[in-house]
């Protein structure tokens, strides 16, 4: 009888301690302003909705500790909006620098071609090509459905060859201009220097058989062209797959980016437009921050804070992955391709790309070095 009783006795006082296990458990996951269940830490901070539904925590008066936050959530903090403010006045100012306030035509049909716009999101991105685009493409694929796939199993072909999201050219004049003023306008960006190496390895240097049969036909004839033109060599140059010979530097591929005639009318252009391939192009004359006026800036070297902001601001950083890479691969080995190159020619690249430096913040003077 007695064996009985504190049996009895030892079972209460576990469904009592579960009981407050579990009523802490549901303290901590409460429901916040918009009556969504979230995991987030409870604060007690004033909370600001933001026009794309991200929570802005403001601080306290006179409190200056950064709240504690969970990993995933969709809580933009004080400190991060002023950074993406920052950013944005200093391209402003530097906007407001340049002679006259006219776009060019050039420059117009360029961003309104290169603006991708999610309806769902109330979102437009600017996708400047080797800073990410590949693998923000493939997470905003994944958005579209209700729950959000897996972004490494959405295949290229689905916004490439399927083109499942619609470009600003797409709209008419009126309808553009609603979307510029009220959808979040987003850019990431990268060094122009660094970026150029990026866009020689994965157009020039990467292996051939890598590439699928439509692109790698386009990089052979890519690398033709620069080795007929800018190949101290009398040979007449068509290289295939398995010819030793092929190997286009990047001493070459630089002699070709600032080549006179490729700033006029790019031979490698993808438009009957002449304009200068994508790959390699300026971020600037690709996206034209100046009169697009992101509210996004992000940056390469920051990609994994820039990229969970961008996902905070349309509720979705709980949703989805960004497949990250390493961004120092291409870092480190920048050096070593300049170190080839003649101090005239890293002149010539820095007036190229003389306006991303300025607008950007990048400092021009200063190549990679070993």
């Amino acid at each position: 009888m007695l064996l009985v009783r504190v049996v009895k006795n030892r079972a209460v006082a576990i469904v009592g301690v579960a009981a407050v296990a579990l009523s802490l458990v549901c303290l901590e996951r409460y429901t916040n302003d918009a009556g969504i269940a979230s995991d987030a830490v409870v604060t007690t901070e004033p909370v600001v909705q933001s026009q794309q539904g991200a929570r802005i925590v403001a601080p306290s008066a006179g409190e200056t500790k950064k709240p504690e936050l969970t990993a995933k959530n969709n809580i933009i903090t004080e400190e991060e909006r002023r950074e993406m403010d920052n950013r944005r006045n200093k391209v402003m100012a530097e906007c407001g620098k340049k002679d006259g306030n006219e776009t060019s035509q050039r420059q117009e049909w360029r961003y309104v071609e290169t603006i991708v716009v999610d309806d769902k999101h109330k979102l437009l991105y600017c996708g400047v090509p080797k800073v990410g685009t590949t693998n923000w493409l493939r997470v905003l694929t994944a958005l579209q459905t209700d729950p959000a796939r897996d972004p490494m199993k959405v295949d290229q072909s689905e916004f490439r060859e399927k083109r499942n999201f619609r470009h600003l050219n797409s709209y008419d004049s009126a309808e553009r201009a609603r979307l510029l003023e009220t959808y979040l306008k987003v850019i990431f960006v990268r060094n122009p220097y660094e970026r150029a190496v990026s866009a020689y390895k994965s157009v020039f240097k990467n292996p051939l058989h890598q590439f699928v049969e439509k692109y790698r036909k386009k990089s052979l004839q890519y690398r033709n062209y620069v080795l007929r033109n800018y190949r101290n060599s009398n040979i007449n140059w068509n290289v295939t797959v398995n010819d030793p010979r092929f190997n286009v530097t990047f001493e070459e591929f630089s002699r070709y980016l600032t080549d006179e005639r490729t700033l006029v009318a790019d031979p490698l252009s993808v438009s009957s437009k002449g304009s200068m391939n994508p790959h390699w192009a300026p971020m600037s004359e690709l996206c034209d921050p100046c009169e697009v006026k992101y509210d996004v800036i992000g940056m390469h070297h920051t990609m994994r804070n820039d990229v969970e902001y961008v996902l905070k601001s349309i509720g979705a950083n709980d949703l989805v992955d960004y497949p990250f890479r390493d961004p120092n691969v291409t870092r480190a080995q920048a050096p070593d391709y300049y170190k080839r190159l003649a101090p005239s020619q890293i002149d010539k690249m820095r007036r190229l790309y003389e306006t991303d430096f300025r607008l950007f913040g990048y400092d021009p003077y200063e190549p990679p070095r070993v």
